[in-house]
């Protein structure tokens, strides 16, 4: 994701300087994480959240990103690669924001959002509900008792 966020940061460099829009970390890159504290601030802040690591990046297969969970919890749409792990999410819960296949479409759809200042509306309380503990934990009663494991 260093790369794609280095490309984006520079063809927004111009909007950058001028205090239009910020491009920040929030959970961490390389050896370097944040606190939950700082996470917490940092997602609370953003207007978006964008997920860069594309399905080529085997990451999201194998393990979910909290981060996701952390811009659901503040209601945050999130600009993302579109990935197996995305694509899952948006189908079962609902749509939050923009799956896109390239990082020139993620530069294009963050032009658009400057430019034309509206902010969409998506269901984050439909969502909340719907991965709340009590709403999970009747689904996985019903799904062990499909398979007649109680």
């Amino acid at each position: 994701g260093l790369n794609e966020l280095n490309f984006l940061k520079s063809m927004f460099s111009t909007e950058i300087d001028k205090g239009i829009i910020e491009f920040c970390i929030i959970g961490g890159y390389g050896n370097k994480m944040l606190t939950r504290k700082e996470v917490n601030e940092n997602t609370h802040d953003a207007d978006y959240v964008l997920f860069l690591n594309n399905a080529k990046n085997y990451t999201y297969k194998f393990t979910a990103s909290g981060g996701v969970f952390d811009a659901i919890n503040f209601e945050k749409p999130i600009i993302a690669l579109r990935n197996d792990y995305f694509e899952y999410i948006f189908t079962k819960f609902g749509c939050f924001g923009y799956l896109m296949d390239t990082v020139e479409e993620m530069k294009a759809i963050i032009q658009n959002i400057i430019n034309e200042r509206v902010v969409k509306e998506y269901p984050f309380a439909a969502i909340k509900q719907a991965l709340s503990p009590k709403t999970v934990s009747v689904s996985l009663e019903n799904i062990l008792r499909e398979i007649k494991f109680i």
